[in-house]
Parts: structure tokens; C-alpha cells; sequence
């Protein structure tokens, strides 16, 4: 641990914050992934979305001073479902902090800005609306641009806590399951979409560092997996495919990466009397995979047969149905009986039927 920050979350200067050395090198999510972990967070990609949006900027005050801006400043996250027709993601990637919206407007060749974020206001209209895509694989048979999916912002914490809930109009989209228990090592695995440009996220792998380590705010923990900008709004999934949390940080000089905690999640969904479930379609998908992995193509043929088209944009399902499909037939070309099979198999019955009947003669012969 590098230490506790004291007092609140927020301001952060997160998105400038330095990243975490590299705990696991990070990976696509693939369907030939072997190890539990990354299994975990392949089951977890159709309930995982990336989020994108406009930030606009009306002017920056400081003092008695207003400097007129007029930029539009865009933003990219992660997010994920918790509850029928409701994601969840990190509040900054929609209201940024003062810092972090100056740096993006110096980039922009805004000049004059002031220093200090501490005497400033950066006047931006409010996001009520963003655009997800779901997440995909890195298999070759997804081709084409992922569906858009439109959702409204309904539900916020203060800047604190950092989460904000997104309503769409899918209400069998896939959930996670939610996870309250924190362990210290606990392995876990981040899929984020941070340093990537197309609709396939990242697995960023390390484990759970400690809970309560902000300031003894046990609204939060901490991560030893090395977060990278893009990856905030994420889920951290266990062995079991349970969100441990949602991703809010990068890790910074006082601070290993932080995450809010499954609870957090709970008592926001418990504003607009909501709970989080995690859908049947996700349990059925773990199941179609679990005989994939199996190596029971047929089986995993069949249960991801019956999820295609059960929501929004299921390439990932048709793809992995596809894939299903023709390894179960190359399986039973291989195996399976066919004519020239059942020839050969016959031929060589009859030549060993002979052979044993020669034998038989030739012993006779010697005999008499």
C-alpha cells in the first residue's frame, strides 16, 4: 500500500494520476482462455459495455473573471449491468474534475486558463444521455460495428462515492452478480476497455489490496491491478464471476488503484428501489461455456442456440454458437460413424476373419 489519502475522494487529479507498475500482462478476453480466472471474465463480457459521451463546456470562472470556452470535450469509460435495464459506471467519466477538465481544454489550445483548480469553476452542461457498446471478444468471427445502445443518467451519488446509474430500455440485457465479502489477496480480474480502440476490452489481473483504505471509508478498496485510463467504470470480477466493485481510479502517489465496493452498488440501486439480480442470461451463458470448455461442442451448440437474439446485440452469442457449431462437426467427422468408416471397419473384420481361417487350415495340414 502507498498510503491513505485523509478526507474525500474527490478532487482527484485521477485522470492524470500516474499508472500502477504491471501485476499480470494484460490480456483479450478469448474463449480458448484456460486459466479460471480469465474464464470468469470472458463469461462476464455480455453484461460489460463501453461508454462514450460529450462533455460540453460553456465557459471557466475564476475570481470575478469568465472565460468563455464553448468546447465540446468527449469521454470513454467502462460500465456494466447490475439490475434489469440498469448499468452502472463511474461518475467522473460524466463529471469530470476541475483539473482534469482544464488539462483537456489546454490540449485544446484554450489559452489563459488559470493555475489552480482550487479558485476555479469550469461551468459544463449536465449529461443526461450516453452511448454504450457491448463488450466484444477477440475472436475472429465478430465482424461489423457493435450496436449502439442509448441510455439515460438516472441515479447519482455525490462526487464522493463517484457512481452513477444508467437506465436503458433492455430489461433482459445480462447482469453480474454482486459480491459484498472482501478478502485482502483475493484474486480478481478488471475488464476495462483503457488503451484499447476497438469494442474488445482488456483483462487486467492482481488481487484485492485492502478494504476501507480510504480515509477508513469502507465505501471503498484498493487494487493491486494496474488501472489505466478507460478501465474507471469497470467491473472487478472474481473466480466465480461475481463484481467485487466498480473501478474509480488509477493508482496515484498516496494511493494504490481504488475501486468502489458491491455494496456501494446496492445502496444506489436501493434509491430508485431497485436490487441488483443477475440475469438469467448470464447463468445461461456460463452454462454454455462450461460445456464449451468442456470440449461438449453439441451441448454448448444448443445453449447458446437458445440465448441468440434473447437482447441487444448478441454477436459475442452468435459467435461463440457459430464456433460451437463447427468444432461439433469437425468432432464428429472425426469420431462419429460414416460410410467409408463403417467400410474400412468391415473390410477389416473380414481380412482378420480370413486370416484366422487360413491359419486354422494351414494348422490342420501340418497335423495330418
Amino acid at each position: 500500500m502507498r498510503g491513505t489519502i485523509r478526507g474525500a475522494l474527490l478532487p482527484w487529479g485521477v485522470v492524470v494520476a500516474f499508472a500502477a507498475p504491471a501485476v499480470a500482462a494484460p490480456s483479450a478476453p478469448r474463449d480458448t482462455a484456460t486459466s479460471a480466472l480469465e474464464r470468469a471474465a470472458f463469461i462476464a463480457l455480455p453484461a460489460v459495455y463501453e461508454v462514450r459521451g460529450d462533455l460540453q463546456i460553456d465557459a471557466v470562472v475564476a475570481g470575478r473573471r469568465r472565460i468563455p470556452v464553448d468546447r465540446t470535450v468527449p469521454f470513454r469509460g467502462t460500465a456494466f449491468g447490475v439490475a434489469p435495464g440498469r448499468v452502472v459506471t463511474a461518475l467522473h467519466l460524466l463529471r469530470p474534475p476541475t483539473q482534469t477538465l482544464l488539462d483537456e481544454l489546454r490540449t485544446r489550445g484554450v489559452q489563459n486558463l488559470p493555475d489552480s483548480p482550487a479558485t476555479t469553476r469550469v461551468l459544463t452542461q449536465p449529461v443526461t444521455t450516453v452511448t454504450l457498446t457491448r463488450a466484444r471478444s477477440a475472436s475472429e468471427c465478430l465482424e461489423g460495428a457493435p450496436t449502439e445502445i442509448a441510455a439515460d443518467v438516472v441515479t447519482a451519488t455525490d462526487t464522493n462515492g463517484d457512481l452513477v446509474l444508467l437506465a436503458i430500455d433492455d430489461l433482459a440485457a445480462p447482469t453480474l452478480a454482486l459480491d459484498d465479502g472482501l478478502t485482502a489477496q483475493t484474486p480478481v480480474a478488471v475488464v476495462g476497455f483503457g488503451d484499447q480502440q476497438g469494442a474488445t476490452p482488456v483483462i487486467r489481473r492482481g488481487t484485492v489490496t485492502a478494504a476501507a483504505a480510504i480515509g477508513q471509508d469502507d465505501r471503498f478498496a484498493t487494487l493491486d491491478v494496474a488501472i489505466v485510463r478507460g478501465d474507471s467504470g469497470g467491473p472487478v470480477v472474481d473466480i466465480a464471476g461475481r463484481s467485487r466493485g466498480v473501478v474509480l481510479r488509477r493508482a496515484t502517489d498516496e494511493v494504490a488503484p481504488v475501486m468502489a465496493q458491491a455494496k456501494s452498488v446496492r445502496e444506489l440501486l436501493a434509491r430508485d428501489d431497485l436490487v441488483a439480480v443477475p440475469s438469467l442470461t448470464t447463468t445461461r451463458f456460463r452454462e454454455a461455456m462450461a460445456a464449451f470448455w468442456a470440449r461438449d461442442y453439441r451441448t454448448a451448440q444448443q445453449r447458446l442456440s437458445a440465448l441468440t437474439g434473447a437482447y441487444t446485440d448478441t454477436a459475442l452469442i452468435e459467435c461463440e454458437h457459430d464456433r460451437a457449431t463447427a468444432l461439433a462437426a469437425t468432432a464428429y467427422a472425426i469420431s462419429g460413424p460414416s460410410p467409408t468408416r463403417r467400410a474400412i471397419l468391415a473390410l477389416g473384420a473380414m481380412a482378420t476373419l480370413a486370416a484366422g481361417i487360413l491359419g486354422i487350415l494351414r494348422v490342420r495340414r501340418h497335423a495330418d
